[in-house]
């Protein structure tokens, strides 16, 4: 399902005011435009958090590709309250526990919008679970959305980068010299050569050997230089406090998280100097589900050092920061009023309420 709204014809501005005759014309002056970044996707962008960084990035200058999975009355809200900002906005539904949509979502959205350039994996599954109630059906259900469906669309949006190609040759293995098959050398040349060839991901077509240009041996001079010349593109991946402040609850949840800060850095490795990796990780930011307002209220205000923990709006522009600051990559940034350093015991939305 693709919803899409485009910005509306901006009026003229009005001619200037004139005074007495005597007097000069006088004309407001313009207020500062916007910078245009480019196009993101924003997972989850139909509510919660997601909606607050997808409205941020866009008063940003960002275009953005609006996806939900359930959420289409909140994504359509976003979208429309994009387009009033002046910028462009599209409504993408996908699951992202389907590997097979997620593949599809970058492409969906540079057809709709023009090529991506940012991402930010906002939506996750947050649901309870511990030593004692872990099942494979609970880890998977968390791995799904909040690890393999980032990497998927870190994946996807490096493809279709201009200079993605030469750049990720340089980085694939050296091919190993084939080695006659003999005494004290049980291995064939065969062997050898099906061992040096990367394995295509799920649900690829193979590359074919004779068309493949060979590895060079070094980075690509040509994809280095294009790409320090322009921008890099940018994915911020959230990610959670409690990594900083471990305890047992919400298993598969954190473990999975635990799991996308490690890609956060192995990506920012892999993908530069095309693609900056970024992790902003909030505090208690909004009610979870197992708590009331109340609840929440009293967590947020004891629960950390400064007296208050992150807000949506502190996240929304720790992110925007983050995709327009372009020195930082491979680390993650703490948005949580301090509560990383209490080594609270359990889940903040399990602590002793009011």
């Amino acid at each position: 399902m693709l919803q899409c709204l485009t910005m509306k014809d901006t009026p003229s501005a009005p001619a200037g005011i004139t005074g007495s005759a005597s007097a000069p014309s006088r004309q407001s002056a313009p207020e500062p435009a916007v910078t245009a970044r480019g196009v993101a996707l924003v997972t989850g962008a139909g509510k919660r958090l997601g909606r607050a960084i997808a409205l941020a990035l866009a008063a940003d200058g960002w275009d953005i590709g609006v996806h939900y999975r359930e959420s289409a009355d909140g994504a359509a809200q976003t979208v429309a309250d994009i387009t009033a900002l002046g910028r462009r906005a599209v409504a993408l539904q996908a699951g992202l526990d389907d590997a097979s949509q997620c593949r599809q979502l970058v492409k969906r959205l540079a057809d709709a919008l023009g090529p991506v350039t940012g991402l930010v994996n906002s939506a996750s599954r947050f649901d309870f679970d511990s030593i004692h109630s872990l099942t494979p059906q609970s880890f998977a259900a968390h791995l799904g959305p909040n690890l393999l469906a980032p990497l998927l669309l870190s994946q996807a949006l490096l493809a279709q980068l201009p200079t993605s190609s030469a750049a990720t040759a340089s980085l694939a293995p050296p091919v190993k010299p084939a080695l006659s098959a003999g005494p004290g050398n049980p291995d064939s040349a065969a062997d050898h050569a099906r061992s040096a060839v990367p394995a295509s991901p799920a649900g690829s077509e193979a590359p074919d050997a004779a068309a493949s240009p060979a590895a060079p041996s070094g980075p690509s001079t040509a994809a280095t230089s294009t790409a320090s010349a322009s921008t890099p593109a940018v994915i911020v991946n959230l990610l959670d406090q409690k990594l900083f402040n471990l305890n047992p609850d919400f298993l598969s949840y954190t473990l999975s998280k635990a799991a996308l800060q490690a890609a956060t850095t192995m990506l920012a490795q892999a993908m530069a100097p095309l693609v900056r990796v970024v992790g902003v990780a909030p505090g208690l930011t909004l009610p979870s589900y197992l708590q009331t307002d109340t609840d929440f209220a009293h967590a947020h205000r004891t629960l950390s050092p400064l007296g208050a923990s992150s807000t949506a709006e502190d996240v929304a522009a720790t992110v925007v920061f983050a995709m327009k600051t372009r020195s930082i990559t491979g680390t993650t940034l703490l948005v949580d009023g301090g509560q990383h350093l209490l080594g609270l015991p359990r889940d903040a939305s399990l602590m002793d309420q009011a």
